[in-house]
């Protein structure tokens, strides 16, 4: 991976002399030493950019959000539930899990080449994923039971709604990762530091909700198409049917931010919450451990696809010369979103596994 090596030891140079920086006051020193101080204060300084942006200029923030961290999140998603989960899953549970996700990524893959959906199917197959979890887990008899009532239940609902549910997966997905994050934190120790930050996160979605972007929405002119096919007209009736138009828009906001905190704790907070030491790591840490988890081969997989997204929605390469262009990017943005659904449910299994389970070393 030498291709890589130069922009990560740039990228340590710059975290390193933040560090150093840092280190002068007692709020870096402590940050530096304690993960979970430092955790609550990047999610809630991530947050804070996150609202900003998402108050300014929204529709660019749900461009490109997911088009530039989409991939990556991910792969942080599968890592870190699958590849190196924070508790024992039994290896045939994970091997039976992806027939499901799988066929369910077929489907909507299909939709992209103008196949008709298949909402049903689609929920079927993410209904089985979840309920795999409640079988596959090692646990007392009666968290089987109470997690298959519960996972009966909502599913059936699913399946008898497989539009709305789909629609639901959608928002609450954002707020799971969250839940899961906060799991993980209340068990390592730092419970308390974590719920601050989700409590900060939910009052900015219920500022939100209360209109209080509103005026500085409007007097940037946020909602203004970045590019053609981009209108907040179609993503109100896409993420908040049925609703009126101030309401709706609201939705979409608070979607557009619960989104950025979903990457956020994919790409940030569980790396961290689940690292061996209390130091921040190292790019090249990083590097080192995604290699290890995904060997090289899977890297270079990873740092294809990753560039990939991005590389198909800002350039042009119809000319002579490859341009800059914003042409395809709704349309990257869109495929993106299409085909990615399977990792809602894969949240949803790992929790009904953990539910049952209750964090007991498989056999």
């Amino acid at each position: 991976m030498a291709g890589l090596s130069l922009p990560v030891t740039l990228a340590d140079s710059l975290r390193r002399e933040f560090w150093r920086i840092s280190a002068k006051t007692s709020l870096g020193r402590h940050c530096i030493h304690d993960r979970h101080t430092r955790l609550m204060i990047l999610a809630i300084a991530s947050m804070s950019v996150a609202l900003a942006i998402t108050a300014v200029a929204p529709l660019w923030m749900l461009l490109l959000a997911p088009i530039l961290l989409g991939a990556p999140h991910i792969v942080g998603d599968i890592r870190y539930l699958l590849v190196r989960p924070p508790i024992a899953l039994r290896r045939w549970f994970v091997a039976l899990l992806l027939i499901p996700l799988l066929a369910q990524t077929a489907l909507r893959v299909s939709v992209m080449f103008d196949m008709p959906r298949h909402a049903l199917a689609e929920v079927s197959f993410g209904v089985a994923a979840v309920m795999l979890g409640v079988v596959a887990a090692p646990g007392r008899l009666w968290r089987r039971l109470v997690t298959g009532a519960a996972v009966a239940a909502i599913g059936s609902a699913a399946l008898y709604w497989p539009r709305e549910s789909g629609l639901a997966l959608a928002h609450l997905h954002n707020f799971i990762a969250v839940g899961i994050w906060l799991l993980f934190a209340v068990r390592a120790g730092g419970g308390f530091k974590a719920a601050l930050a989700s409590l900060f996160f939910l009052a900015c979605c219920l500022a939100i909700m209360a209109g209080v972007l509103d005026g500085i929405t409007a007097s940037f002119a946020g909602w203004a198409a970045p590019v053609w096919g981009f209108e907040a007209e179609g993503w109100a009736m896409a993420l908040a049917p049925g609703l009126p138009d101030a309401m709706a828009l609201r939705v979409v906001q608070t979607y557009i931010l619960a989104q950025a905190m979903h990457y956020t704790v994919w790409l940030r907070l569980m790396p961290q919450e689940l690292h061996e030491t209390a130091p921040p790591t190292t790019f090249v840490q990083d590097l080192k451990s995604l290699r290890s988890d995904f060997g090289v081969t899977g890297l270079l997989l990873i740092v294809v696809g990753v560039l990939a997204v991005p590389a198909y929605a800002f350039v042009d390469f119809s000319g002579a010369w490859p341009a800059l262009s914003l042409e395809n990017a709704s349309m990257a943005n869109w495929g993106y979103l299409t085909i990615v659904l399977f990792h809602g449910w894969l949240e949803l299994a790992f929790l009904s596994y953990f539910a049952v389970s209750g964090a007991r070393p498989a056999p």
